[in-house]
């Protein structure tokens, strides 16, 4: 009896810890074998399989059951869960990585959406006990004597994104300046730091994005500035708030003079910020300028004059125009508290005529990107032989006949691959239109809508083997048109134009003939700030 004894005691501890695993609550003893299996799916390829994401999610799942109790600051799961989630952002920012096949440029969901959101929410729901750690630990610690791994730093960056404590907020800051021996920030790191300081009303993260925009304008640093712009889009100062106002006018003062298109539109969205005292006379001032230049034919100007009186009605509530001395006699009559000048308060945009599926664009220098896929043979409309196809070049005519024969434009269909019309863009002249719309109509609409390649041939990517590089881009607003769900969905779109359109700044405008759809399109319209219009044909 003695001898069977501990035979017994053996087989009853095999019987629990079967039971707890059995019952979803692993055994304590489980929790090396897991965190390794943890470490080998974060060392792993991309994986786009039903049920090897259904086998992450479980062992997620097991993670968290096992993170509690005694092993509750076990720092192990720590630094699993955050290498796993770092894993993960990496993937999902690379666009290249989403795709499948360079043959077929098939993209599949490799980019884990699920199991990101999952090991996210898990850290996030432990944030009041993993702060402390987060930020003196992870962001601000060291290990043998090094900045913790890049990975875990970005991913404790975006956790800590939901804490908005002062203490995060300065660990965050910390992120934003090298830490030795690196002698700049990782660009991953940078752009999580960024998007945690976004919306965050300090003192010192304004003036902190302020001085990473000006390093990023001469190349010193290398990150993605959209961010910022959104940052201060978000906020109104009041004018106690001097310190911020001015160095936030400095700089879109400085923006708004430039030459350079791109720079005067990002001043137009930092000046949104300032308070109307000062924000009224500065973009006003812009006008005039770009005005002179669009005149004087010194490169595209249509699209910064549309920003322009866009900001200058959603200030006022009046829509006045391009015309600069008509704001001037607004500002000066209320500042002397007079009755306000006549003018419309219906929009920014008062134009009629010719539009693309309702769309009215503000911009002289324009690509159009249409599907030419299979189904766009489909008719439109009552006509039988009348087909999508058809519609798209009549609304293309409809639209440049409208901006006007000094507008540039470019065409670039997109089916299994992209053509494009010509290799430069055309003035929009009767007979372009017309060799344009023919050439749009004489198109054999067949195969997918892989919306993917189109915007790469947009971007002048499709000669860059490594798929960051944008060519000498003449356009600034792309209008899209798809008939439904694309080939790749829309995982890519966050990506590319994270890697791309901070250079080259495109605008797009998005038109979604039918019921169906994916998001694709409205993420390209939304993340651009672009409109999106669905059309029922």
């Amino acid at each position: 009896m003695k001898r069977i004894a501990p035979i017994l005691l053996l087989l009853l501890s095999a019987m629990l810890g079967w039971s707890a695993s059995s019952s979803g609550r692993p055994a304590s003893s489980d929790l090396g074998l897991t965190l390794r299996k943890l470490a080998r799916w974060t060392d792993s390829p991309a994986q786009s399989e039903g049920d090897k994401l259904g086998q992450g999610a479980d062992l997620l799942r097991e993670v968290d059951l096992l993170w509690s109790g005694r092993h509750a600051s076990d720092p192990r799961i720590l630094h699993g869960m955050l290498d796993f989630l770092g894993r993960s952002i990496e993937l999902a920012r690379d666009p290249e990585a989403l795709i499948s096949g360079p043959r077929t440029g098939d993209i599949a969901e490799v980019n884990e959406p699920e199991l990101r959101d999952l090991a996210l929410k898990m850290l996030r729901k432990r944030l009041d006990l993993l702060a402390n750690e987060l930020t003196l630990g992870i962001l601000l610690g060291t290990s043998k004597g090094q900045p913790q791994p890049l990975s875990r730093r970005v991913a404790a960056c975006e956790v800590l994104a939901a804490d908005p404590s002062p203490e995060t907020t300065v660990a965050l800051l910390a992120c934003t300046r090298p830490r030795k021996p690196e002698t700049i920030v990782p660009k991953a790191l940078m752009d999580s730091a960024i998007a945690a300081l976004v919306g965050r009303d300090e003192v010192g993260v304004h003036l902190r994005l302020l001085t990473l925009i000006k390093r990023a304008d001469p190349g010193l640093e290398a990150f993605y500035t959209h961010p910022i712009e959104v940052h201060f889009a978000s906020f109104r100062f009041k004018n106690d708030q001097k310190t911020v106002i001015s160095a936030l006018s400095l700089q879109a003062a400085k923006d708004l003079s430039s030459p350079d298109w791109r720079r005067a539109s990002r001043g137009v969205v930092l000046a949104q910020a300032l308070p109307d005292e000062l924000g009224f006379p500065l973009v006003i001032g812009a006008l005039e300028a770009w005005v002179e230049r669009g005149l004087l034919n010194e490169g595209p100007s249509r699209r910064v004059l549309g920003e322009i009186t866009a900001h200058l009605w959603s200030r006022s509530g009046k829509s006045l125009g391009h015309h600069p001395s008509r704001w001037r006699a607004f500002w000066d009559a209320y500042l002397r508290g007079e009755e306000l000048p006549e003018g419309t308060s219906s929009g920014p945009s008062m134009r009629i005529g010719g539009s693309f599926f309702g769309l009215r664009p503000e911009t002289d220098r324009l690509v159009f990107l249409l599907d030419r896929s299979g189904s766009m043979n489909a008719p439109f409309g009552a006509d039988p032989h009348h087909r999508r196809l058809d519609e798209a070049a009549q609304q293309m005519s409809s639209l440049l006949g409208q901006l006007g024969p000094d507008t540039r434009f470019g065409v670039v269909v997109f089916h299994d691959s992209a053509q494009t019309w010509q290799t430069e863009l055309q003035l929009a002249t009767e007979a372009n239109i017309d060799a344009a719309s023919a050439w749009i109509k004489g198109s054999k609409a067949d195969r997918g809508s892989h919306l993917y390649a189109g915007v790469r041939e947009v971007m002048q990517l499709a000669g860059d083997p490594s798929g960051t590089e944008a060519g000498p881009l003449e356009a600034d607003t792309v209008v899209v048109l798809c008939d439904g769900e694309t080939q790749e969905g829309p995982s890519w779109v966050e990506p590319l134009l994270r890697q791309v359109n901070d250079r080259v700044r495109l605008v797009f405008h998005a038109v979604l003939l039918g019921p169906g759809g994916d998001g694709t399109l409205e993420a390209l319209a939304g993340l651009t700030g672009g409109q999106f219009r669905r059309h029922e044909d």
